[in-house]
């Protein structure tokens, strides 16, 4: 299922959006589909709240994350991938079943 149009991303943009293992496994996380505080997903990913926030915003001003209602962030629903760990950027698709993404 290929991503709305206008929910398509340039390519250097999402490379800088996942180009750091910590990233990817905020993808992993938000990628499930539930809304999270900068604060829970810290703790999912093992890092700092405040390093969280940090990952989160530059992941947001991306285009990769929103930040919705009571700072929840999450990936927009056009980009997953229904049934898969997987996130549909239009010109790709990115798998989230990485072996490193989701250890911890």
């Amino acid at each position: 299922m290929a991503a709305p149009k206008n929910s398509v991303l340039e390519l250097e943009k999402i490379v800088s959006g996942v180009g750091s293992i910590i990233r990817w496994r905020i993808l992993v996380e938000l990628g499930k589909g539930e809304p999270l505080p900068a604060k829970e997903v810290g703790r999912r990913v093992r890092i700092s709240a405040k390093a969280a926030s940090k990952h989160l915003l530059m992941m947001r001003d991306a285009g990769l994350l929103h930040r919705g209602y009571g700072n929840l962030y999450q990936i927009p629903k056009a980009f997953l991938v229904p049934g898969e760990p997987a996130l549909d950027f239009g010109a790709f698709v990115l798998r989230l079943n990485y072996p490193d993404a989701a250890r911890k």
